[in-house]
């Protein structure tokens, strides 16, 4: 299964981006980001990114493949030091002070990267990216300052649950009716702790 296939169960583009690995730091663990080009997919199909600048970006990673190497190796730490802050956020022993020092210094130097406009035919102004030689971080500055905005949500961060399942780790905002919800795949996860309770039954009755 690739990134085109991967289950979007977070309820959030930047909890999406961050589930992109099954069962981190386990034997089994499979990460679904192998190169740039994908990461640019997940941020697509998570909605963090339009279609004109991934197009942009095709085109960037071509002439600058170095620099969409860089940025694909980035992209891994933040994803990786973002599960570390949530974690932590929920209670995990992680490190938080690095995941934030990292989360910062990308918000920083998106903000450079941002200029005002209003479009030709338009009354309301919009953020853009600058045309620059890095402008294959573009999705790294988007995951960031993505991120901020869900840190300073006091509503979807008070929602924030980690997979009941340890190895799994996937992170989601719950948003059921009860508040109650424990997988983050009820088709996946959840199906599975059902089978493990089930044979464990079983085994205690032929003891």
């Amino acid at each position: 299964m690739g990134v085109e296939d991967l289950p979007l169960v977070g309820e959030d583009p930047v909890l999406d981006f961050v589930n992109t690995v099954d069962d981190p730091g386990a034997e089994s663990e499979l990460d679904y980001l192998t190169d740039y080009q994908q990461v640019v997919d997940i941020c697509c199909r998570a909605g963090l990114l339009s279609s004109d600048i991934r197009a942009r970006l095709w085109v960037e990673m071509q002439r600058n493949a170095a620099r969409a190497s860089e940025a694909f190796d980035e992209a891994i730490a933040l994803r990786d030091r973002l599960r570390s802050l949530f974690l932590s956020i929920l209670g995990r022993p992680t490190l938080q002070e690095a995941a934030i020092a990292h989360l910062d210094n990308l918000v920083r130097e998106a903000i450079q990267h941002r200029v005002l406009d209003i479009p030709d035919g338009h009354r309301c102004a919009r953020l853009r990216w600058q045309a620059t030689d890095d402008f294959v971080r573009v999705p790294l500055w988007e995951i960031a300052t993505n991120a901020l905005d869900l840190l300073c949500n006091e509503d979807k961060m008070n929602r924030l649950k980690v997979c009941a399942n340890d190895p799994c780790q996937w992170l989601f905002l719950d948003y059921s009716r009860n508040g109650k919800r424990r997988w983050c795949s009820m088709a996946e996860c959840g199906q599975q702790a059902k089978v493990k309770r089930l044979r464990e039954r079983r085994q205690a009755g032929k003891q």
